[in-house]
């Protein structure tokens, strides 16, 4: 029961992300994986990541050189 539970839940969660989408058209139904999107966004957080990496380590750096013995 947990893994049903589970597994709706990340359907769901994918859905509102955009990354699976579901259709109804008259005799067929589909469920679609969107994975142009999915990668737009996993190269978005990738790059966001880096970016906020390099920040951290400048502020490191201007920190450790306003420090005085």
């Amino acid at each position: 029961m947990r893994a049903i539970l589970g597994l709706a839940l990340l359907v769901v969660i994918l859905a509102f992300f955009g990354w699976v989408t579901f259709s109804n058209d008259p005799g067929r139904s589909s469920v679609n994986v969107e994975t142009e999107k999915i990668e737009r966004d996993i190269q978005g957080i990738t790059d966001s990541v880096h970016d906020a990496g390099d920040e951290i380590r400048r502020n490191a750096t201007d920190s450790s050189a306003d420090v005085s013995p």
